[in-house]
């Protein structure tokens, strides 16, 4: 009875930002557990190896070359996993920018939308559109991965003005599409991870100095791997999380208990 809550036999989920990173933990994840998998990023030649991976695990696997910040590509990218699977169940919008928009005074407007439509617009335009197809059925999971610094501001050193702006407003996004859809069988649920280490996190954690200090901010002592942020994922994705809607869920070392 447990393994068939989690179990993802027949379902396809669509997971953006797949090229690196959490992206490539989720898909090679949920394909594990049973799903085939739409892959979407901009950089074609790494998605082509995380399909790979799908396919290794005897799933089916689309790869769309996307960019989020283009309304056009997102209905490409949604229109295209309908015409090959014929359904669409489980949305991971876990692309992200960050690296930019640093410090409030200095941030440009131009630097404030790229940092929107990638980490914030790009989530409502994808809910919305594969949301569609989700309500039509009645049934669909969408999982939001936001941040630590969706709940929080951000560590003195590592300044993240429009980052931790549209994460915050992401969890706006998440409880009023879940209340809205609540009784349509869509439930829309956020994974807050901490620091972990992916290509985003990099340019920071790759300086021991900084490593230490931001693990020390978290009660564990230390950053996360991806692959820890898979059990949550599959809860969410499944009938594991038949009553759970609107909610964010850390997986921060304990950081957010500060």
């Amino acid at each position: 009875m447990a393994e068939k809550l989690f179990d993802l036999t027949g379902r396809v989920a669509l997971v953006t930002g797949a090229s690196s990173g959490f992206g490539v933990t989720f898909a090679h994840g949920l394909a594990d557990a049973g799903a085939d998998v739409v892959v979407a990023a901009r950089r074609l030649e790494r998605l082509e190896k995380t399909a790979e991976g799908v396919r290794e695990r005897g799933r089916r696997c689309l790869v769309v070359q996307t960019d989020l910040t283009q309304p056009d590509q997102i209905e490409n990218l949604v229109s295209r996993s309908m015409e090959e699977f014929g359904r669409l169940d489980i949305l991971v919008n876990n692309a992200a920018r960050g690296g930019m928009a640093m410090w409030m005074e200095t941030t440009t407007l131009e630097e404030y939308r790229l940092i929107m439509d990638t980490n914030l617009t790009s989530v409502f335009l994808l809910t919305q559109r594969a949301g569609k197809e989700m309500l039509a059925r009645g049934w669909g999971r969408i999982i939001n991965i936001s941040s630590v610094e969706g709940v929080q501001a951000a560590p003195e050193k590592d300044p993240s003005f429009g980052y931790c702006t549209a994460k915050h407003a992401m969890a706006g996004l998440t409880k009023e599409t879940a209340k809205q859809w609540a009784k349509r069988g869509v439930t829309v649920n956020q994974i807050g991870p901490g620091f972990f280490h992916t290509e985003l996190t990099d340019r920071f954690l790759s300086d021991p100095q900084m490593k230490a200090e931001l693990a020390a901010l978290a009660p564990m002592g230390r950053v996360g791997q991806p692959e820890e942020l898979m059990g949550l994922l599959l809860l969410l994705a499944s009938e594991a999380s038949s009553y759970i809607t609107g909610q964010t869920i850390m997986v921060d070392g304990g950081w957010s208990i500060w």
